[in-house]
């Protein structure tokens, strides 16, 4: 019961002139059937979320800028919770992204923070950036470093999302729009050697045109999405979904009219939703990308593939790469193979983030997380190590591998490596004993070779000389 009362200051209700007693009732969440995503699976622990189409406003508590959010994200899930938290934007105009910034009060600080999945699985994307769709199961954790998970969270909001039948745009997994995980592990590759693949050009209905400040980018917003391409507005961005395919495009004065969206492009990313492999000898594995492009390809498309082991080219560049950081390698897990068309690497590709997956037995099998890393081997006979770090884990319980690659895509290897062992220094010189029966060994005189001798005769000549000289001339 919630009282309020008119009175004046350190009056009661029961002094107070009027008086409006309110009643408050909260039904207890109904659980949809189902379960996975994290957390405890009990009816109590889960909210359940009805999402309708629209937007809704947030404000970042770094900046103070106000962002426009689809409603059928994970963050309009959050939102629709109730649940109160702030957002930071300090990654927005390059990614495209929202972070959580605290949750219930709780701010992240350090390596310490805010994390999501979506059934079951860690998405590349903010929050604000990730669609769902009918049925999936949001959860939001609080995680104590990079390898924390639901299950080991002391703080864990889990929610189920129910989009209405009536708006046209539901289904009963995430593969309608391509933004969901299983869609693209469902289109993705099964086997070693299969390509998905992703086109990252113009969506229909879309043109780009050069104009005083740059590429303007325009859309028409009557045209109408399909569950093969969806492209909206949120907020300062434009978000272009296709199957397992999210490209954002940061810009500015974005304007709607006419049934035409327009907006100058300060930036474009693109994200792949994990693509997963069933490789032999190390059973399910996935891998995603992030890339930072310098604008939208025409016709752009890359394709991902996996192989149990590298082939002799790739296998030499990454022996090569970690020689160079003085290491050797101890096994090789696996290697993905990015192949681009119409897309170069520095032209168009400024830059990706590689993320590839692994058993934790592998990991520790191999000298544990600090001994693992990505490789890259590229066309043009260049590699490197790339800096890799552990990201998390997948909902197949799988380690992520994450490395930042600057010079764009290619081959990629997980790798376990070791230090090299120490070169091999210059042997110190003992002293040998003298040889039996050799002149110093026996007592023997030097050989009149030695030079010792040589100096002591050429003196006795020179005193001898010089004593016959002085007697002359003492005689004269």
């Amino acid at each position: 019961v919630v009282t309020y009362w008119y009175g004046a200051w350190g009056s009661t209700p029961e002094t107070a002139g009027a008086v409006v007693n309110i009643t408050v009732s909260l039904p207890a969440p109904t659980p949809t059937p189902g379960g996975g995503g994290g957390g405890d699976d009990s009816s109590s622990s889960w909210i359940t979320v009805t999402l309708e189409s629209g937007t809704f406003n947030v404000t970042a508590a770094n900046s103070g800028k106000t962002y426009t959010v689809d409603r059928r994200t994970a963050l309009g899930a959050l939102d629709a919770a109730g649940t109160p938290y702030t957002i930071d934007d300090s990654y927005y105009q390059e990614y495209g992204s929202l972070f959580l910034n605290s949750v219930n009060g709780r701010a992240g600080e350090g390596t310490k923070g805010w994390m999501y999945q979506v059934n079951g699985e860690s998405p590349g994307t903010g929050a604000n950036a990730y669609a769902v769709t009918n049925g999936d199961e949001v959860v939001f954790f609080w995680s104590e470093g990079m390898s924390s998970t639901p299950a080991t969270s002391p703080d864990v909001i889990s929610i189920r999302v129910v989009i209405p039948a009536s708006s046209g745009d539901s289904g009963s997994s995430s593969s309608g729009d391509g933004s969901g995980v299983s869609g693209t592990i469902t289109s993705g590759s099964g086997e070693p050697g299969a390509a998905p693949s992703f086109f990252l050009g113009l969506p229909a209905g879309a043109v780009i045109e050069l104009g005083e400040w740059g590429q303007v980018f325009s859309f028409d917003t009557g045209r109408g999405n399909t569950s093969a391409e969806r492209v909206t507005v949120s907020g300062n961005s434009f978000i272009i979904r296709r199957n397992g395919l999210t490209m954002v495009l940061a810009a500015r004065n974005i304007n709607e009219q006419d049934g035409r969206a327009t907006g100058l492009i300060e930036s474009v990313t693109a994200s792949i939703e994990p693509v997963t492999a069933n490789i032999s000898t190390m059973g399910i594995v996935t891998a995603s990308l992030d890339l930072n492009l310098t604008g939208i390809p025409g016709d752009g498309r890359i394709e991902i593939s996996f192989n149990e082991t590298p082939d002799p080219g790739a296998a030499s560049a990454f022996h090569l790469a970690t020689t160079e950081n003085d290491e050797e390698i101890v096994s090789i897990a696996y290697t993905m193979t990015v192949t681009r068309t119409n897309l170069e690497n520095g032209e168009d590709i400024a830059g990706a983030v590689i993320r590839m997956t692994v058993s934790p037995t592998w990991v520790e099998e191999h000298g544990g997380v600090d001994a693992v890393r990505i490789a890259r081997s590229a066309e043009d006979g260049t590699y490197e190590i790339l800096d890799t770090r552990l990201a998390g884990t997948d909902g197949n319980g799988n380690l992520i591998f994450e490395g930042i690659s600057p010079g764009g895509l290619s081959v990629f290897g997980l790798l376990a490596v070791t230090a090299a062992p120490a070169a091999q220094g210059t042997p110190a010189i003992t002293p040998v004993a003298a040889i039996p029966n050799t002149p110093a060994a026996t007592g023997a005189s030097p050989s009149l070779s030695s030079p010792l001798i040589v100096v002591g005769v050429g003196a006795a000549l020179i005193i001898g000389a010089a004593y016959l000289f002085i007697e002359r001339r003492r005689k004269q």
